[in-house]
């Protein structure tokens, strides 16, 4: 088959030559010449075919080396901004798909049209570049497809992750300003409290926020981990962006940690105070009982010490829990904490120890003089008693011995004074023949000192004297017939009127110890009214 140009040329031929031949060549050049013209119309269709098969191929080889270009960039390893730049990408490829798909059944058809015009060299025309086309067509759309997914998931997860740091961040900021950066008073229990507690539940909300932490560093890190290269593009903004945030966020755990730890140490001291300060009251409590327990005590020597052996007890009471006391409440007044309420109520309280404890140092005091003194009538009593004893002792070998009962008040008128009594028994050592004169005026000196010493001072050594008399002469004249004593004792010194209580005490006693011995032994008595 000639080319279209040569075939052009011969109908151009065909038609001089016709004007100039017979009918004969005229006819057999029209059947050449329509044959020439319909091969010139094929091969015309043919080259149109080629030239359009030519243009797609343009096209889709076009869409083809663009789309295997976007898809050999690592589209995980860009930024955000560039991410959504080549999401915009691929949309556009995506768009441009169904044009390509079409050129290519375009190319199909050309190549299927020259192929069919049985023109000798073109049976295979265009076949292996429409084939390798479609083979291309196939795989790149299909990848393009796919890598428009992950590039949308990955943008999708740059933006949540960065838009999830984002957050942690401004609610970090909002914590610290509201929690940590904001100036707390307490000037009462229940707002410590009530802080202590907000506090409390606002340090388990942070540490709550570990695992969304955790999981958003596990996310960063995953997606880090698939850039190439590694750390490099939005992977590493992402990463330091992480970093910032963790450090933050640790940072706010120790700082809440520390503030708690804080105020968790203020009120254990403030229950440590109320604690001390119910213990020391309990025992100002217990000073106050046993000050006002020794009122009205009753004059015995073991009633006294029994009281005071308590009030002792009591004020041996360690200052320890008031040092503890003291140092609590510096500790806090000096951090501002209940400062106003814990001064009043230092202030009440060292008020109270101080007046207590004077009170209970000055009753030890009294109760020590006047247990003292009890101790000291109960030696002298008991010195009185010892000289009764040997009063009576005395008295019953007289009557045992059947001395004169009237020579005692000439011994007696001997001691008109104590001291000029004694003095004048040791100047003249001989008058006295008998010893009832020694025993009598050592018992009259032992019995003006003890009536001195238990409280009558209104006595002198003549009225004792001349109670002495009158006592042995009553005794000695109330031996009845029948040898039977009848005396009870009516003989009383003369002393004066405010003490005839007490002198009473001692007369009584000195009595009936002498007349339980003569009612006892009246045979060894001897008593008789000569």
């Amino acid at each position: 088959m000639t080319s279209p140009l040569l075939q052009e040329g011969l109908c151009l031929d065909i038609e001089q030559t016709q004007q100039a031949s017979d009918p004969a060549e005229l006819q057999r050049w029209s059947r050449l010449s329509s044959r020439a013209r319909e091969e010139l119309g094929t091969l015309q269709c043919i080259l149109g075919s080629m030239k359009d098969n030519q243009v797609c191929l343009l096209q889709v080889e076009r869409w083809l080396d663009a789309v295997q270009e976007l898809l050999s960039r690592d589209a995980t390893g860009l930024g955000t901004e560039s991410l959504q730049e080549e999401l915009n990408q691929c949309k556009e490829y995506v768009n441009e798909i169904e044009s390509v798909e079409g050129s290519l059944k375009q190319m199909g058809e050309n190549v299927s049209a020259v192929q069919a015009a049985a023109v000798p060299g073109l049976a295979k025309w265009g076949q292996d570049k429409l084939d390798e086309s479609r083979g291309r067509w196939d795989t790149l759309s299909k990848q393009l497809l796919s890598h428009q997914e992950r590039v949308a998931e990955s943008q999708e997860k740059q933006v949540n992750l960065r838009k999830d740091l984002a957050e942690m961040q401004e609610w970090m900021t909002q914590v610290d300003e509201e929690f940590l950066m904001r100036d707390f008073e307490y000037k009462s229990p229940e707002e410590l409290e009530a802080s202590l507690e907000e506090m409390k539940r606002a340090k388990e909300d942070v540490l709550q926020k570990e695992v969304k932490v955790k999981i958003l560093k596990d996310s960063i890190n995953m997606l880090v981990s698939r850039t190439l290269p590694p750390g490099g593009g939005s992977g590493q903004a992402l990463t330091s962006e992480l970093e910032g945030v963790l450090a933050n966020y640790h940072k706010l755990c120790d700082r809440f940690k520390s503030k708690c730890h804080t105020l968790e140490e203020v009120w254990s001291c403030w229950m440590e105070l109320l604690q001390y300060l119910d213990m020391e009251q309990s025992w100002l409590n217990t000073v106050e009982e046993k000050v006002q327990a020794t009122d009205n005590l009753p004059e015995s020597t073991e009633a006294v010490n029994e009281a005071l052996e308590s009030l002792e007890s009591v004020l041996r009471h360690p200052g320890d829990n008031r040092t503890q006391i003291r140092e609590l409440g510096q500790t806090l007044i000096d951090g501002g904490i209940l400062d106003e309420l814990i001064s009043e109520k230092l202030e009440a309280f060292n008020s109270r120890y101080e007046q207590l404890n004077h009170q209970a140092v000055n009753r030890q005091i009294s109760l020590e003089q006047q247990l003292q003194t009890l101790k000291e009538n109960e030696q002298a009593l008991q010195s009185l008693q010892e000289s009764l004893s040997q009063l009576d002792h005395t008295l019953t070998s007289y009557l045992t011995d059947r001395i004169d009962a009237f020579q005692l008040p000439q011994e007696a008128q001997m001691m008109t004074s104590p001291e000029s009594g004694m003095l004048e028994m040791n100047q003249q050592p001989q008058q006295i023949e008998t010893p009832s004169s020694i025993s009598w005026s050592v018992t009259a000196n032992r019995m003006y000192n003890t009536a001195r010493r238990v409280g009558v001072p209104h006595c002198d050594m003549n009225d004792l004297s001349q109670w002495l008399t009158d006592y042995r002469g009553a005794m000695s004249e109330s031996i009845g017939p029948d040898g039977q004593l009848t005396w009870t004792g009516t003989a009383t010194p003369r002393v004066a009127e405010n003490d005839e209580i007490r002198w009473m005490g001692i007369e009584t006693e000195f009595t009936t110890t002498s007349a339980d011995v003569i009612t006892t032994h009246p045979d060894e008595a001897g008593l008789s009214r000569s």
